[in-house]
């Protein structure tokens, strides 16, 4: 009897240990309405644009040079060595402005995260939540916060991207 009323007891204890209350996010429709995220989206297709641009114009200055050169049938080693020059420093830039460009991507969406992970954690708190899931891993269960923290992002004045 003994027994069976310690298995009872580690059964109740152990099940209390496992009653957490438990919040879900649909962590793409956050993402999704959040204004930030939109700005930052914008912002990244202004500078895509703007490197585009850059870029499009410098190769239109190769395309120059190269036919000048091509067109020349006296071109000297050192003229084609220059046009290998300028080839391979277009390439450099072209390189180093795709760098940049996926590091400010990197930056605005890490930025974009943590604005939502840090609204997350403060209604997780508010409504006393221990963990709150992505929805998608979840199937049922857990009180949906997507639309309280919607509301709150929308709410809280977004930090310049600049």
């Amino acid at each position: 009897m003994k027994k069976l009323v310690l298995l009872v007891m580690m059964v109740v204890l152990g099940m209390s240990a496992f009653a957490q209350n438990i919040g879900v996010v649909n962590y793409q429709k956050v993402v999704s309405n959040y204004k930030g995220y939109k700005d930052a989206i914008n912002y990244l297709e202004q500078e895509k644009s703007r490197l585009q641009g850059d870029i499009d114009k410098r190769v239109a200055e190769y395309q120059k040079l190269e036919e000048k050169v091509r067109n020349n049938k006296n071109a000297t080693d050192e003229e084609k060595q220059n046009l290998q020059r300028e080839l391979n420093s277009l390439n450099q830039y072209v390189e180093t402005m795709k760098q940049i460009l996926s590091k400010t991507e990197y930056e605005q969406m890490n930025t974009v995260k943590s604005d939502i992970n840090v609204v997350i954690q403060e209604v997780a708190k508010e409504k006393k939540l221990d963990v709150v899931l992505d929805s998608q891993v979840v199937i049922t269960g857990g009180l949906d916060i997507s639309d309280i923290v919607i509301e709150r992002l929308a709410n809280t004045e977004k930090i310049s991207l600049d």
